[in-house]
């Protein structure tokens, strides 16, 4: 039998990635204790080239969250609440630092990768997709 998944009290969003696979997309944050967290929402368009992931699905911290689930809730509840403080985090940054961005900037394009991410997984194609995969 598996653990038992427990999500943080908090999350903040600290950076976001954009793999070369076609549309995943990787949500870098913290939690309320500063420890980093990975929020994954796979590519659904074609076999990821990753075996340990399901195209269409969405993870966090490499762990399988089941659609429509009381964990996918709470996990896109944290989503919708996380500030937003950018922060480097290893990998492709989707908002490299740009010191002409004016102030906020970044934070803005960040929340709006979150709510496309949340608005995407509480949509019907989400749970079409996750479900046939």
């Amino acid at each position: 039998m598996g653990s038992v998944l427990v999500l943080p009290e908090e999350l903040c969003i600290r950076s976001a990635s954009g793999a070369t696979d076609g549309g995943t997309i990787r949500l870098y944050t913290a939690d309320q204790h500063d420890r980093p967290h990975v929020i994954d929402l796979v590519q659904h368009v074609q076999e990821t080239a990753r075996p340990d992931q399901i195209p269409g699905r969405l993870y966090y911290d490499h762990v399988l969250i089941e659609v429509r689930s009381a964990t996918e809730k709470r996990l896109l509840e944290l989503l919708r609440q996380a500030p937003v403080k950018p922060s480097h985090f290893e990998g492709s940054p989707l908002l490299p630092p740009e010191p002409a961005l004016a102030p906020g900037a970044a934070e803005l394009d960040l929340r709006a990768v979150v709510d496309e991410v949340v608005s995407f997984v509480e949509s019907d194609e989400y749970a079409r997709v996750a479900k046939g995969s």
